[in-house]
């Protein structure tokens, strides 16, 4: 019999697992570009209402002050934001009004966002955003209403909220959860999602090539028809690639799949699976040399750990252990990675869960030596506080890296978002700092 508990635990838990994407509900995301300008996008209370946030660092300099994106007079959630290498930003969330839209705004690095956009008048929920460097964005969400059951996908031209929206309605089938990536010397794009079948019965994963960004391709089902399949998410590689991850039971347990996209073609999928452990909710990161780091969470009878493997020359590694605090169960982890493969070549970062009331976030970077650093605590060690949602982003070289992550100290409702940074050549943490105090 298949591992109910588990295969339950990913299908109920499924909003939160495939924001991998989005980063939960509430973020925050973090991301940068080429030039080492930093972003952190989260959604957070202006007012006494849930609004989507950022905060923005310049290369060589601080962390700004936080700047609304959304209004604030309806409860906005799922930040999604994505920046190319000439400081485009384009922004997308989840406005809860009566009926849900998705909205989108953009700006230049270091300047004010757009005026918000509607992209739907309703049933638009979870978006996902990629962005080419012509500026040119990518928008895909699910639509949640009869009618028109199915994926919804905006295409806005450089530097604009004035969209083409369309949706793409699989007879018999719902599509949720869908993520997207560009790849950015070609313009290719792809969209992934998990795509219930058989009233609910069945789940797959299918992945829509969408060449040059413009027309949309046929949808392709990647995972096997006989397996229910869950969290899926695509990553573009500079060398053309593009590789789409999700997680799906095998046996008694669960286990990650990952598929490789190339020239046109579906290559080999890769399976990562243990005989006695649960694999999942997975992250992957790629340099542009195409070397590519998946991380995971690792659990069974005795421990909850996280694993790495990665891909040499074409060639994958066995799992093996990152953490290794035995006084903390090791949960949802993220990583970014250089894109020279050099330097401090990749960081990752999770939650080290102690207690129901305290949960601290640890971290641990790919050394030049080819080895991993002890993990360490970027968070608080204090035992009344509790750390979650991490996210990380290391820069184009690998000179540094940046955490984000949200802490709430027992007894206060406010969960401020922090930050840490990483220095390749100390190979240390800096203390980590608040970026927004919440009011």
């Amino acid at each position: 019999m298949r591992n109910i508990f588990w295969l339950s635990a990913l299908l109920f838990g499924s909003v939160t697992l495939s924001c991998i994407a989005t980063c939960g509900p509430l973020g925050p995301h973090i991301t940068g570009n080429s030039s080492d300008n930093v972003l952190i996008t989260w959604s957070g209370p202006v007012n006494g209402t849930l609004t989507i946030q950022t905060s923005m660092l310049p290369s060589g300099g601080s962390w700004g002050a936080p700047i609304s994106v959304s209004n604030n007079t309806s409860m906005s959630i799922h930040p999604e934001v994505a920046i190319n290498d000439n400081g485009d930003i384009s922004f997308a969330w989840q406005q809860n009004v009566p009926g849900k839209q998705i909205m989108t705004a953009y700006a230049s690095f270091g300047g004010s966002p757009s005026t918000p956009a509607q992209l739907t008048q309703n049933g638009g929920t979870i978006p996902a955003v990629a962005l080419n460097d012509a500026g040119k964005a990518i928008l895909v969400w699910h639509r949640a209403i009869s009618s028109a059951d199915g994926l919804g996908v905006a295409s806005c031209p450089q530097l604009s909220t004035d969209c083409t929206v369309g949706c793409h309605s699989p007879s018999g089938s719902s599509p949720i959860y869908p993520s997207v990536a560009i790849c950015q010397n070609s313009g290719d794009a792809m969209v992934v999602c998990q795509e219930y079948q058989n009233e609910g019965l069945s789940s797959v994963i299918k992945a829509v090539p969408i060449p040059s960004g413009d027309s949309w391709g046929t949808p392709v089902v990647i995972s096997s028809a006989d397996a229910f399949a869950t969290n899926p998410a695509v990553i573009y590689g500079s060398t053309g690639e593009a590789l789409v991850k999700w997680e799906v039971a095998i046996g008694n347990y669960m286990g990650v799949m990952v598929a490789s996209y190339s020239g046109g073609n579906w290559g080999d999928t890769t399976t990562f699976s243990a005989s006695d452990s649960n694999i999942f909710n997975a992250d992957l990161a790629m340099s542009d040399g195409g070397t590519v780091i998946l991380v995971a969470e690792c659990t069974n009878s005795t421990s909850h750990s996280i694993v790495v493997a990665q891909r040499t020359d074409g060639s994958w590694s066995n799992l093996s252990t990152l953490s290794q605090d035995a006084s903390e169960s090791a949960h949802n982890p993220k990583i970014s990675m250089s894109a020279t493969g050099t330097s401090g070549i990749a960081a990752v970062v999770w939650e080290g869960r102690v207690s129901s009331t305290q949960q601290r976030i640890r971290a641990s970077c790919l050394l030049p030596s080819s080895t991993w650093s002890t993990p360490v605590v970027i968070s608080s060690n204090d035992t009344s506080v509790y750390s979650s949602n991490p996210a990380v982003w290391m820069s184009h070289a690998g000179a540094k890296a940046f955490a984000a992550w949200r802490s709430q100290a027992s007894g206060s409702h406010r969960t401020p978002i922090n930050s840490s940074t990483y220095s390749s050549s100390s190979q240390t943490w800096a203390d980590p700092i608040v970026i927004s105090t919440e009011n």
